[in-house]
């Protein structure tokens, strides 16, 4: 019984990683199509396309799944190695968050390039 308890704790703990994942990889896609639809203010095209900037989903992406996904190995194996309770959605959490940071950072410095080779 102990070893179901287990397996079921860690599947879980896997549900719980991917979906925070996926939220973060939704929250970018929906992010990129918003700046996407912004930029029709600005540059005079047909209302009803939106082009899509494929360069800033694809460097957010990569970006953000490479902070939260190794953050979080690192993470375990730095508690594996000093033997301390590996407790995932305790340090999980600034993982996350750090997502969402690096999905702002580079998403306020693509606006900044845009401005600038736009007025330039």
């Amino acid at each position: 019984m102990d070893r179901q308890l287990a397996g079921t704790r860690i599947l879980a703990t896997v549900g719980w990683v991917l979906l925070r994942l996926t939220i973060l990889n939704v929250f970018i896609l929906t992010l990129t199509f918003i700046l996407a639809a912004t930029r029709n203010i600005f540059e005079p095209t047909d209302p009803f396309v939106i082009r899509f900037p494929f360069q800033l989903y694809v460097t957010t992406l990569f970006l953000t799944n490479l902070v939260y996904i190794i953050g979080n190995m690192f993470e375990t194996i730095y508690l594996r190695l000093w033997d301390k309770k590996i407790e995932v959605r305790d340090f999980e959490k600034k993982f996350f968050n750090a997502g969402l940071v690096m999905i702002v950072t580079v998403n306020m410095t693509a606006v900044v390039l845009y401005f600038i080779n736009y007025f330039d």
